[in-house]
């Protein structure tokens, strides 16, 4: 697996945990405009491929978001991250205590999501798998 695999997952699962379970579908989001309040609808993005589960690229999916939710979980690996955005935040310069602070408390948050995420769920919220019913 290249490079950019490993990391492009990792960012849309860090996403994914981000928007937490309780996304839904279509969300309100207040923009203050002169005074009032408009209200603009957010659609979230899903691929457009419909597969079942056992399919190739459902199954793809599945093994890659086990593999990134494992990795992520140790704490070796959450380490890393946590110095890699100290780092940043150290050049933020007079913002950098409140940067750290930020971090740590978002990371945690965020690093408990991840061990949340489910990958057969995550794969048909995203369209790379889907229930199959008999009738």
């Amino acid at each position: 697996m290249g490079s950019k695999a490993p990391f492009c997952l990792t960012l849309l699962l860090l996403l994914a945990a981000a928007c937490g379970p309780a996304a839904h579908a279509h969300d309100v989001v207040e923009l203050p405009h002169h005074g009032s309040a408009l209200k603009e609808q957010i659609s979230s993005t899903k691929i457009p491929a419909r597969l079942k589960s056992g399919s190739g690229l459902c199954s793809a999916c599945e093994n890659f978001t086990s593999e990134a939710v494992t990795y992520l979980g140790k704490e070796q690996t959450q380490d890393r991250i946590m110095e890699f955005l100290h780092d940043a935040c150290s050049q933020s310069f007079s913002f950098e205590q409140k940067c750290v602070e930020l971090m740590d408390s978002y990371a945690t948050l965020l690093f408990a999501k991840i061990t949340e995420i489910r990958p057969e769920a995550f794969c048909k919220r995203y369209g790379l798998c889907r229930d199959t019913t008999l009738l």
